[in-house]
């Protein structure tokens, strides 16, 4: 049976289901995927960071808090916060190892 409101996001290579309009961050830990969130997922800290693998421009554009970090910390286009990015369609993330995770 299918399931409704889901979409597919690959996590280092490997298929996860998470519910669509969730935070990146929240499906990714519903789906027991280890990723770093010292503030608690208030866009804050940076830790969530993760590198889009997929076309950037399918996905929701940043916010004003994730605009506000990528523009002090200098983020390439393809690196958002897992905290702040809505799933709304299916991609590819790489969680850099350079994060650590819990």
């Amino acid at each position: 049976m299918e399931k409704k409101n889901q979409q597919t996001v690959e996590v280092n290579s490997q298929d996860h289901q998470l519910t669509h309009g969730v935070t990146l961050l929240q499906g990714l830990l519903d789906a027991g995927v280890e990723i770093s969130h010292s503030c608690g997922g208030n866009g804050t800290c940076g830790t969530c960071r993760v590198e889009v693998l997929s076309d950037p421009n399918q996905l929701k554009p940043r916010n004003d808090i994730e605009a506000e970090m990528a523009e002090d910390r200098g983020f390439e286009r393809s690196e958002r916060l897992a905290c702040q990015l809505q799933v709304a369609c299916d991609f590819k993330i790489k969680i850099p190892s350079a994060v650590p995770t819990r």
